[in-house]
């Protein structure tokens, strides 16, 4: 299996940019060496996630859905959006 976190599903704090353009790093080792802003990931059954997010938002702490697990190729890919 492989985890597809989807970019733009997340505000990325601005530190991020800064540190990519004075440092001249490219995206990909950006998101190989950062967390780009996400904190701690759960991973759920498709059905629970906006049950998860909304019961989160109850408490005030900030969730998004950022991606998918899927069959195929094992790691982390990055995506240009959310895959339909």
């Amino acid at each position: 299996t492989r985890a597809l976190v989807h970019k733009g599903s997340w505000p990325v704090p601005k530190i991020f940019d800064d540190i990519a353009s004075a440092g001249k790093v490219a995206e990909e080792e950006m998101f190989r060496t950062f967390n780009m802003g996400i904190g701690m990931v759960l991973v759920l059954d498709k059905k629970d996630t906006d049950k998860a997010v909304n019961h989160f938002n109850k408490f005030k702490i900030k969730s998004w859905i950022i991606g998918e697990v899927l069959k195929g190729k094992t790691g982390v890919q990055i995506s240009e959006g959310k895959q339909k």
